[in-house]
């Protein structure tokens, strides 16, 4: 698996569409110990990269996928008080 969630985690977008672009499946939760049962848009969520977040809903990311910890891109982005994040989720 292409570590998409793992590229997610950095301000640097054009790393995740050279991912994408390579084939990586951006709702194919994480194997990675670090954010094992994790998808790419929650941990960029959760870290308030809207950027990341923008390239990961154009490639089709769910952002209502719920991880191993029960928790949506929209509840990643609301519990770390990133209100103009959350507030474009919710505006789908």
């Amino acid at each position: 698996m292409l570590p998409i969630a793992g590229a997610a985690a950095h301000e640097n977008p054009s790393m995740l569409e050279a991912l994408i672009r390579a084939g990586a499946n951006v709702n194919q939760p994480s194997d990675m110990f670090w954010e094992k049962g994790d998808f790419a848009i929650t941990v960029a969520s959760r870290k308030g990269l809207v950027d990341n977040v923008k390239v990961l809903l154009k490639a089709g990311a769910d952002p209502n996928l719920v991880n191993s910890k029960g928790v949506s891109a929209i509840d990643a982005a609301a519990e770390g008080g990133h209100d103009e994040l959350l507030m474009f989720l919710l505006d789908g």
